[in-house]
């Protein structure tokens, strides 16, 4: 438990602090927003008669200037508020569904933040690969075509088929991709578990998810298996 939420319990026992603001490590405003969830349907008027009785002469504007935190709560007031809202006064000082909302939005903004910089990367180094498999391609063509002999067939058709997924741009590869899916979806149905399997350039039906582009397998073109035939 909180340090803090202990010393506030024994603060509000406190006469000598009746009329000093509380300090709990939330925002006037956050607190408010606690009041405002904690009260619910119930109007802003409703919340001020119930105060009277507990000796504070709350109005309407009392409760909108608290719950908009233009006002901070006293701590004598926190534990009549509590009553009137039917619930624990360190309920007023919880987290609220905004700051739990904001964790969220906090922790999202990090995991997107974390996969720009994974993408950045991963484009650097796509674009790097491309550059270095492209010139592998055009030495080894050009070694078989100055050879004059007959050479390895496979190998003509691995330094061409390297040749031709070098050649292409990532636009044209996700565009390749977005039109693979688009068409596995019309096949096996919206809700189908779909993998893109690379070799035949096609997404395919699979038990085990859609796989990440570095997961993919390379085995159909490592066989020799032309993918524009597929």
């Amino acid at each position: 438990m909180d340090l803090k939420y202990w010393v506030f319990l024994y603060a509000i026992e406190m006469e000598s602090i009746t009329h000093r603001s509380i300090d709990i490590g939330l925002t006037d405003l956050e607190i408010g927003q606690n009041i405002a969830v904690l009260r619910g349907t119930r109007s802003q008027k409703t919340i001020a008669d119930g105060m009277k009785p507990f000796g504070f002469r709350w109005t309407q504007t009392t409760v909108w200037e608290v719950e908009s935190g233009k006002r901070s709560l006293k701590a004598k007031e926190a534990k009549a508020l509590a009553a009137v809202l039917n619930t624990r006064v360190q309920n007023l000082f919880g987290e609220t569904v905004v700051t739990q909302t904001r964790a969220v939005v906090l922790r999202s903004m990090h995991k997107i933040q974390s996969l720009e910089i994974a993408a950045a990367e991963a484009v650097e180094q796509y674009a790097l690969a491309r550059t270095k498999s492209l010139a592998l391609a055009d030495e080894v063509l050009l070694e078989l075509e100055e050879s004059g002999v007959d050479h390895d067939e496979m190998l003509t058709y691995l330094a061409q088929t390297l040749r031709r997924i070098s050649s292409k741009s990532l636009e044209e590869v996700m565009d390749e991709r977005a039109d693979a899916i688009r068409e596995a979806k019309k096949m096996f149905g919206e809700d189908a578990t779909l993998r893109f399997h690379p070799g035949v350039r096609e997404i395919v039906e699979g038990d085990d998810g859609p796989n990440d582009l570095q997961d993919m397998l390379l085995e159909d073109e490592a066989n020799g298996i032309d993918p524009e035939a597929s």
